[in-house]
């Protein structure tokens, strides 16, 4: 058993033909296939949900050699607390520019991400995705009543999502209750762990990438 994913850049059908057998007894059974073209040759966003993850395809940090994927994770900031405190991660990703991310540059400069830079972008087809702070996200769909999302990429997480239109904020929460909060235009505001301990995050808009975290018990 085998598989592969192939793209269509273009608008014709692209015909080949892959050839499975054993060398040595000079059997081969010659497949024919096509791959479908499009009225729109343009590439969707990856839902590849773990860009960044470690698995079967790693061949130890930080290259995931199923995708080509380099990251450096760096830990910069990290004081106990209520709720596990506060701390500040930053991740570099080379594929982060090839993902359609919300934008290309973080507070910490190209293809960096952190702790306090998690996203929530909507795309098409009531879609939602769902960017982490270290460049993996997560894939929502809209079911269609009271502003509740279902996941789909990957589909055993058990994380929510929910949209409140009276008060044009996002909650996104956790398997262990934990709670992110966006505003309307998708950037993240506040953390609340189980227990209600908050850590709030002031933005700039005008100046995206300035902003002021702060732990507020």
């Amino acid at each position: 058993m085998f598989y592969f994913n192939g793209t269509n850049h273009g608008t014709t059908n692209i015909s080949g033909a892959i050839q499975i057998g054993e060398e040595c007894s000079g059997c081969w059974v010659t497949i024919p296939l096509t791959v479908q073209g499009t009225t729109s040759p343009s590439e969707p966003p990856s839902n590849d949900p773990d860009p960044v993850c470690c698995g079967n395809g790693s061949g130890g940090k930080p290259i995931n050699f199923l995708n080509g994927s380099t990251w450096i994770t760096e830990p910069d900031y990290s004081i106990p607390g209520f709720g596990g405190g506060l701390t500040l991660t930053r991740t570099w990703n080379s594929l982060w520019p090839l993902m359609n991310p919300p934008e290309e540059t973080g507070i910490f400069g190209d293809s960096w991400r952190s702790s306090f830079e998690e996203r929530i972008q909507v795309l098409s087809g009531g879609v939602v995705k769902y960017w982490k702070g270290n460049g993996s996200s997560l894939f929502f769909t809209y079911t269609g009543s009271g502003g509740a999302y279902s996941i789909s990429a990957p589909a055993d997480d058990q994380t929510t999502l929910s949209f409140d239109s009276s008060t044009t904020l996002w909650t996104l929460t956790q398997k262990d209750g934990t709670r992110h909060i966006f505003n309307n235009a998708g950037y993240l505001t506040s953390i609340l762990d189980r227990n209600g301990n908050t850590t709030t995050i002031n933005v700039d808009r005008n100046c995206y990438g300035s902003f002021r975290p702060g732990a507020h018990i």
